[in-house]
């Protein structure tokens, strides 16, 4: 669902649009935007309060919205939801890019390297057998692996430095599924990643992301994606523990994405 607000009559001129899925009982703002020139002027809430009440028609119980920390107008986006009703903006995502080589060279990554992964064997993901995915669905779906890691998502932009981990009873029990970024020419990014939680995996997530790490800086993708761009979900506390010891002393650069929600009756 789309909506638009536009100039006078002679000019008809687009001054700001939004942009919403609905998929019952929600409804997601994907995009909301006013021309520079035209702000401050209550287009956007206007916009807003149109589009949200058109999902309230549709059946939608419940708005959310995502941004990101290093928007130019993310302090005026945070004022406009504070002063409709959202809720305060939740940690969802945090992005960190960095030069790949900079976090390899330290001596965690060394040393996790040398000894290699716990009572598991390392294999390419392009080799992932069906039995594999079947294994891991079913994992998924039972709640026991969790679903904001799948390494199934947006599979058309895997990368060839994504890795897996199986057991030697045959589970797959981690992995890190690495993806090119249309958007972000020259960066390769590491989404998804997950270790077991079993005592006898333990200390396999700083592994895989230096295998991964690795495998980027050794490959021919090095010279036209020589950056790395992390991606760790803040519910996933064993991955922000890992970033927050070993990664994140070296990035370049970071920003965070924020989630709020609102209920539409």
């Amino acid at each position: 669902m789309a909506a638009v607000a536009q100039g006078d009559s002679a000019t008809r001129r687009v001054l700001g649009a939004i942009l919403v899925e609905i998929d019952q009982p929600n409804a997601t703002v994907l995009s909301l935007a006013v021309a520079p020139e035209f702000r401050r002027r209550g287009i956007a809430r206007a916009l807003l309060e149109r589009a949200l009440k058109q999902a309230e028609i549709q059946g939608a119980k419940r708005a959310c919205l995502s941004f990101v920390s290093r928007m130019p107008q993310v302090a005026a986006l945070k004022a406009l939801l504070r002063s409709t009703g959202w809720s305060e903006p939740a940690p969802r995502i945090l992005f960190a890019e960095t030069a790949p080589q900079q976090v390899l060279q330290q001596a965690w990554a060394q040393r996790v390297l040398s000894r290699g992964p716990r009572n598991a064997t390392a294999f390419d993901w392009s080799d992932l057998r069906p039995a594999d995915r079947a294994f891991v669905e079913a994992e998924i779906a039972a709640g026991r692996y969790p679903q904001e890691v799948s390494p199934f998502w947006d599979e058309g932009n895997i990368a060839p430095v994504s890795l897996g981990l199986r057991a030697a009873d045959g589970r797959v029990v981690g992995w890190l599924a690495c993806h090119f970024v249309p958007q972000r020419p020259g960066s390769i990014r590491f989404s998804r990643s997950f270790c077991h939680a079993e005592t006898a995996f333990r200390g396999n997530g700083a592994w895989i992301m230096a295998a991964a790490l690795e495998r980027h800086v050794n490959s021919s993708l090095h010279q036209s994606h020589p950056t790395v761009l992390f991606d760790v979900d803040e519910r996933n506390t064993a991955m922000m523990t890992v970033y927050r010891r070993r990664i994140a002393p070296y990035i370049d650069s970071s920003y965070q994405s924020y989630l709020v929600a609102k209920d539409l009756c």
